[in-house]
């Protein structure tokens, strides 16, 4: 977390976070704001067992899992979060470690849709 900015006490703000220095000088409290510095690692467990490739005539559930797993991806590039993706059918397929960038995310997408298990069962 690094130092942003003062601003003064609203109701219900953290009382840790006065600055005393500052609400001496001008006679009413003020508190710090702090601007939080993520770099999250989002990692998506994807099932790609036998059950995923069935589903409705539109999509299967294997391309809807595709379909939410690129949403949450790019949602977290977005806020500069790395992504990574776990495959798992009946025990863990293939793990694709954490990083940014959309050709990565393409990547993982792409594995969700053609992954074959070599054990279906979930």
């Amino acid at each position: 977390m690094d130092f942003d900015d003062f601003r003064e006490y609203q109701h219900g703000d953290e009382v840790r976070f006065i600055d005393w220095n500052v609400t001496a000088r001008m006679n009413q409290p003020f508190i710090r704001k702090f601007h939080e510095e993520r770099e999250l690692a989002v990692i998506l467990a994807v099932d790609v067992s036998g059950s995923v490739d069935y589903g409705s005539v539109a999509l299967s559930k294997r391309e809807v899992a595709a379909e939410i797993a690129a949403v949450l991806g790019f949602s977290a590039l977005h806020n500069g979060d790395k992504v990574g993706l776990v495959l798992f059918a009946s025990e863990p397929m293939l793990f694709i470690p954490a990083e940014k960038g959309g050709r990565h995310l393409l990547r993982m997408i792409r594995e969700i849709l053609v992954a074959k298990p070599a054990l279906p069962g979930t």
